[in-house]
């Protein structure tokens, strides 16, 4: 099956990326795939010498992204955090990948936001600084004052980056497929699966409507929160390619001379930005790409947070997961903490072997007897992701961004206050969800939706036993038939009344002792 040149337009672009994989000596990728042949290249020349031979395997991986362009940049930042399927040699590399390029002409930048927002840019703002303040692959920023006088970031998107975003995509797209047809990495690894992720990520991220509603959402998140700030939206200067916002006179977080110089505190900001990951976390929204350039560090030590172009979602069903596994860590409990995996996805339950087993059981004999505050959750999400690895484990996306996210975070946190105590300021947030989930009220939410469900599936049942009785009274069920369909529904009809009645009792007893869950929640937090 050959998958590519489904369109002729891509021809060009696809013996670019094949020329430059055999510049920085991967012809043998190009060989086995079989992009040679279709694009008549000679065979002699995907073995010439590597641009550079003094250059490891992965620095010789990160060059070659970069001169592929801004998409191949971002596809190598996405594979950078995902230690659970790269070796950390790989991972180290193209975590080096930075968007910083050259900025597009200004004059450039001026006409799309004119464009965008309809009016003349000395209509729209008092001020507009020319040269940009920052550039990256897909945008750049001005700095500009709006006629009410707030000071404004404005990012605009790189004019034609789409077309050439999207041109890249369906070619990844293709070499995903064809690799996993062709090479047995690429099934391991699943890289058709891979490329559709990455390519939804890329297409979210030059949205910058769906970044503002991000960044509004994280206001309503830290609303009752004095120590984040979250940079006010203008809405009336977005669009889908400019976005603007409050600008933030600030050091960046890890600036530890300039964090002197101000008179902030590093080991409160430590103790604020590492709450910031749990709060976002037991909220269901975090952020995707928590790394030091998207924080500020303001006055009073608040943490002042930007970019909210890749976001993560959890269902309350993984948080509460991940408070239990928090909890299982704490505690040295082997059996609660594989469960945990299992419910955050880390683990999948028909997978669990002995050797499994065995790697969760070291994981946490390496925290026995280790005091909390010297325990690395670096040092834990690291061999989680060594035992994906080894284990040949798919995790979801969305926990694979989790576990990165707590990574990152931590290390922010180690920077500013090496003594970090993660576990101590992970606590109110998991006290907090363990009192919310034995509320009275949501366990009896809990269980009435949960006898509502019996309710229906019992009276489903009448129906289907009369089915049943019917075909045997018409003689169209032999007596072995009989017993083979009757009795799985007999012991379902008997198993849905135990449970139906004993749901019953309880959401009954619910309402009598509220005291009785009340005191009980008061003393597992205490």
């Amino acid at each position: 099956m050959m998958p590519l040149f489904r369109q002729t337009q891509y021809l060009g672009r696809y013996r670019q990326i094949a020329e430059v994989f055999i510049l920085h000596g991967f012809g043998y990728v190009v060989e086995q795939l079989g992009l040679h042949k279709l694009l008549s290249i000679s065979n002699r020349s995907l073995f010439v010498a590597p641009s550079s031979t003094v250059l490891s395997a992965p620095e010789r991986l990160r060059e070659t992204l970069v001169d592929l362009g801004p998409t191949f940049v971002k596809i190598g930042q996405f594979l950078s955090t995902r230690s659970d399927m790269l070796p950390p040699d790989f991972v180290h590399e193209l975590s080096k990948l930075q968007d910083a390029v050259p900025p597009f002409p200004s004059d450039q930048a001026i006409a799309i936001v004119e464009k965008e927002l309809g009016h003349p840019i000395s209509e729209l703002f008092q001020t507009f600084e020319y040269e940009p303040i920052a550039a990256g692959s897909l945008g750049q920023v001005h700095a500009a004052v709006l006629p009410s006088g707030e000071h404004v970031a404005v990012k605009i998107q790189r004019p034609h980056i789409e077309r050439q975003v999207e041109t890249d995509l369906a070619i990844i797209t293709d070499l995903a497929t064809l690799a996993q047809e062709n090479l047995h990495l690429g099934q391991a690894l699943n890289l058709e699966e891979l490329a559709r992720e990455f390519s939804t990520i890329l297409r979210n991220e030059l949205n910058y409507n769906r970044e503002r509603r991000n960044a509004e959402r994280f206001r309503m998140i830290f609303t009752d929160n004095p120590n984040v700030h979250i940079p006010t939206i203008y809405s009336d200067y977005c669009t889908s390619h400019v976005l603007t916002t409050e600008r933030l006179f600030a050091p960046k977080i890890n600036n530890i001379p300039a964090l002197h110089a101000a008179g902030i505190d590093p080991t409160t900001l430590a103790k604020n930005s590492t709450g910031l990951i749990f709060q976002e976390i037991f909220s269901g929204f975090f952020h995707g790409d928590p790394h030091p350039g998207n924080f500020f560090a303001l006055p009073n030590n608040v943490i002042g947070a930007i970019d909210f172009g890749q976001v993560g979602v959890l269902d309350h069903t993984t948080a509460r997961q991940m408070m239990f596994l928090v909890l299982a860590m704490t505690r040295r409990d082997t059996d609660n903490a594989v469960r945990a995996m299992i419910g955050i996805g880390i683990l999948e339950r028909h997978s669990i072997t002995p050797a499994i087993r065995r790697d969760v059981q070291m994981l946490i004999e390496g925290v026995t007897g280790v005091p909390l505050s010297e325990v690395s959750m670096q040092a834990i999400i690291a061999d989680i992701f060594a035992m994906s690895r080894r284990h040949s484990l798919s995790m979801p996306s969305p926990v694979v961004m989790l576990l990165r996210s707590l990574f990152m975070m931590e290390g922010i946190g180690r920077q500013l206050d090496p003594h970090l105590d993660i576990f101590a300021i992970a606590k109110p947030y998991v006290d907090k969800e363990i009192a919310d989930q034995l509320s009275p009220d949501v366990l009896y939410t809990r269980l009435s939706q949960q006898g509502r469900l019996l309710t229906d599936e019992l009276l489903e049942l009448p129906g289907q036993v009369i089915n049943i009785l019917g075909r045997i009274e018409d003689g169209k069920l032999t007596v072995q038939t009989h017993e083979r369909e009757l009795k799985p529904a007999a012991q379902l009809l008997a198993r849905a009344i135990d449970r139906l009645a004993l749901s019953i009792i309880i959401a009954a007893l619910i309402p009598q002792f509220r005291s009785l869950f009340d005191f009980l929640r008061r003393r597992w937090v205490q």
